[in-house]
């Protein structure tokens, strides 16, 4: 299996777009959401900003040239020294493979610093694999709480944060102190 993470073009756009739908459909499993009055899924509502705002990274997952899922990392609103992981997705043929986990080992260690990753309390799928992920690359070194997260395009949403520097980081930071 090769897996790759590249930068996404704005000619994906649309690929990343026609694949919210399914990151929506996924996450109301446990969420409880519903599709709209035309059956379809819609969310995200700040897509675009990754393709235009400047700190906002959309990168596409890829296995064997097929695609997988995307990721979308940006500097945190509220901590702006943190990268954020704003949207992570892998679709379900390839869950269970460590492509989520090959996905966000590569982008941890592209953005070296501090991290801010957020999951929704109730996507419990996503709250394992965060937990599992996050104590795994930081050999258990992160801080966990329970926030309020208000997004400007949905709501209020309890979440639990994971905040911890990469690993990159943390390499640099003791090479700097000889």
């Amino acid at each position: 299996m090769n897996i790759k993470i590249i930068n996404a073009t704005p000619e994906d756009f649309t690929v990343v777009k026609n694949l919210v739908a399914y990151y929506i459909y996924d996450m109301s499993e446990f969420m409880g959401w519903n599709c709209n009055t035309t059956g379809q899924w819609n969310g995200c509502g700040d897509l675009p900003d990754y393709w235009e705002k400047p700190n906002h990274h959309p990168y596409l997952i890829k296995v064997d040239e097929n695609i997988a899922g995307f990721a979308m990392i940006r500097r945190f609103p509220n901590e702006t020294q943190r990268f954020d992981i704003g949207e992570f997705f892998v679709i379900r043929k390839f869950k269970g493979q460590g492509v989520g986990k090959f996905a966000a080992f590569w982008l941890f260690n592209a953005f070296s610093g501090l991290w801010i990753v957020r999951v929704l309390d109730e996507n419990s799928r996503a709250g394992g694999f965060y937990r599992n992920v996050i104590s795994e690359y930081t050999d258990g070194n992160f801080k966990k709480t329970s926030e309020t997260y208000v997004c400007p395009y949905s709501g209020s949403w309890p979440m639990q944060y994971y905040r911890f520097n990469s690993k990159t980081s943390q390499q640099k930071n003791a090479q700097a102190s000889y």
